[in-house]
Formats: C-alpha cells, structure tokens, sequence
C-alpha cells in the first residue's frame, strides 16, 4: 500500500459579514452597562464583546482544525478606528 505525505498548502479563509456581528452584539448590549459610558467606550465594548464571539464561533474551531498559529484580521467600515493591525498571528 503506498503511503502519501501531505504537503503544507496555504489555506485563506474570508470571514465575511464582520459589520454584522458588530451591528448584532451593539442591538444586544444590555442599556444598563452602557449607563455613563462614551460614545469611543461604548464602541471598545461592542468590539471587544464581537472579537470574543468570533474567536468563540469561528477563529478557536480553525485552529483546532489547522493548528495554532493563523494570522487573521478583522475587517470593518462600521468601526474602522478600532481596527488594529494584522497583529493576531500566535
């Protein structure tokens, strides 16, 4: 029987529709934890409670998948100043 070895092939994966989730978890923030917050505090919480959603829901299954060292990005018009770099590589 022949045995095959697999070669690494570079995979990209396009999570679309970010603005979405971003618009979903800023409908559902609960009014009574934005009481006294800013505008700028307000986004930084939409985004860091849709940064953990998507690294629940989709980056931790890829990288159980693929391994632990996919760099991702986010990309967005809806909150473009809270955007950082292409930093997220392990």
């Amino acid at each position: 029987m022949e045995t095959y070895q697999w070669a690494k092939v570079p995979v990209v994966v396009a999570l679309t529709k970010y603005d979405m989730l971003l618009g979903r978890v800023d409908r559902t923030l609960n009014e009574s934890a934005l009481v006294g917050l800013s505008d700028d505090d307000v986004k930084k919480l939409v985004k860091e409670k849709a940064d953990a959603e998507l690294q629940k829901t989709c980056i931790k299954p890829l990288e159980r998948s693929a391994g632990s060292t996919i760099p991702w990005a986010t990309v967005t018009s809806m909150y473009p100043s809270l955007l950082q770099p292409f930093d997220h590589a392990s």
